[in-house]
């Protein structure tokens, strides 16, 4: 029963994404807010020895306010264990997280941002046939600079153990995004403390292919040798890049 409702729990997000996550550098959440009546779509795959999927779905409600839906850790590589524990040598140990999202962010100036975001669902325990309880929230402020050709977070997190798969965790998460080239070639790069799986550095680019489609692509980097490297290749699909401040 388990297996069944994540299947066709992810097969209605794939179609909702067809139509149409928190927003995130690589894996940490930036203050930009999807846009009133706007949807936004990024789609991440990290890539090694498994093809892990990660999904994100938002809408915007208006007044620098968002909620949606994140489907984490779907295992693309072997069907046959798409929704079972990965215990390779990979180390990539999520089980498959369905999670409801909402993010508000408050200007404080022009130069301050403060966002807080929470994330609350279930983890399909497939090895125990069990449902748990997935939560994992963060507060962060962040700011534009430098003719807002930069965007760049510090905050905190709180994840439990039925997110992480591994014991209750506090840390702290920056990112930033650097646009190296007319808005069409950005650097980004994030990275998330502890020892969770969780816990890692991404590092690479983003490409726009169009002013509202970028592609990025980047190397994690794991804060402890238990967890997995893997290239990271995300694709996002955000209208409320041609949004003006004013129709926000």
């Amino acid at each position: 029963m388990v297996k069944l409702a994540c299947i066709l729990f992810f097969g209605l997000s794939l179609i909702t994404a067809g139509l149409s996550a928190q927003q995130n550098f690589f894996n940490v959440p930036s203050f930009e807010i999807t846009a009133k009546k706007k949807l936004f779509v990024q789609e991440q795959l990290n890539i090694n020895q498994i093809i892990q999927s990660n999904l994100t779905l938002d809408y915007g409600l208006g007044k620098n306010f968002q909620v949606g839906l994140n489907v984490v850790g779907i295992n693309l590589f072997d069907t046959k264990t798409k929704f079972s524990l990965n215990d390779s040598s990979t180390k990539d140990i999520f089980e498959p997280l369905f999670l409801a999202n909402a993010q508000k962010t408050i200007e404080v100036n022009r130069y301050l941002n403060v966002s807080v975001g929470v994330n609350q669902g279930i983890n399909l325990d497939v090895a125990t046939d069990k449902i748990k309880y997935a939560q994992f929230d963060f507060v962060l402020a962040g700011s534009k600079f430098w003719n807002n050709r930069v965007v760049a977070v510090i905050g905190g997190y709180y994840g439990n153990q039925d997110y992480f798969e591994k014991s209750a965790s506090f840390g702290v998460m920056v990112g930033a995004d650097v646009d190296l080239y007319r808005n069409k070639l950005h650097f980004v790069g994030d990275w998330i403390s502890g020892a969770t799986p969780a816990s890692v550095a991404v590092l690479g680019f983003s490409y726009f292919v169009s002013p509202t489609v970028p592609i990025s692509f980047g190397w994690q980097i794991p804060n402890v040798s238990q967890n997995a490297c893997a290239f990271v290749l995300e694709i996002t699909w955000n209208p409320s890049l041609l949004v003006t401040k004013q129709e926000q």
